[in-house]
């Protein structure tokens, strides 16, 4: 869990199984384990990057093999422009401030993107893989990132998840289920293609919307949902 050994100065020495696969927040802060590690060197346990000791200034690699990043693992890292990611990640974990990071490729593999991820990054672009189901705010205030892709895998756009951000434009894949509420908190956003068939429930759209793109046989659908909005719904070509 989170904070499991923090402040347990006198673990010197840390050894995990092979099956571990993520760690929680803080894990090993205040411990000497972590303190005998030299800085401007990446610190990893087995499998797992648990942070970078020191500053990252310009490109960073991760180490082939890695499995996963663990939560704070970038936290601070203003200097990192970019980051190459093998694609033997299979989780990202929440909360970074690499406020100066432009480029970024997820592994193809990838099954969980934490919350806040890239939070507040220079990202203009981003692929999400057709490995993930659920995507939730790792984007949240990155004001340059004009274009995401999302992989047809994802069945869930939860709240929120676009908030602050600069695109425009983005298509919905047609296995999305749930993302009715993915824009809130987003302002910049013009035009929504959603290829899904079914209408959520609810919704939360940006004012800023000015066409909504859905399949034909379900623009009606659509328009009863969406009456605020039904001026705007067009049927795909």
């Amino acid at each position: 869990g989170q904070q499991a050994f923090l402040a347990c100065r006198n673990l010197e020495s840390v050894t995990i199984g092979t099956g571990l696969e993520k760690l929680g927040e803080g894990v090993f802060g205040g411990c000497n384990w972590y303190y005998n590690f030299p800085s401007g060197e990446a610190v990893y346990i087995g499998k797992i990057l648990y942070t970078y000791k020191g500053t990252v200034s310009g490109e960073f690699t991760i180490k082939d093999g890695t499995v996963s990043i663990a939560d704070n693992a970038f936290d601070g890292q203003k200097n990192m422009t970019s980051i190459t990611i093998p694609q033997s990640v299979k989780y990202i974990g929440q909360y970074a401030d690499c406020s100066s990071l432009k480029e970024v490729t997820l592994p193809e593999n990838l099954l969980e993107l934490g919350s806040s991820a890239f939070k507040g990054s220079g990202l203009t672009s981003v692929v999400i893989p057709n490995s993930m189901t659920y995507l939730g705010n790792a984007f949240n205030n990155c004001t340059n990132l004009k274009s995401i892709t999302i992989g047809n895998g994802v069945k869930t756009i939860d709240y929120a998840a676009f908030e602050g951000c600069g695109i425009e434009e983005i298509v919905i894949p047609e296995n999305v289920t749930d993302y009715g509420a993915a824009f809130s908190g987003n302002t910049m956003l013009k035009k929504l293609t959603i290829l899904c068939k079914t209408p959520c429930s609810w919704y939360s759209l940006p004012d800023s919307l000015t066409e909504i793109y859905v399949p034909r046989d379900a623009l009606d659908d659509f328009k009863s949902a969406l009456p605020d909005y039904s001026d705007k719904i067009f049927a795909i070509a």
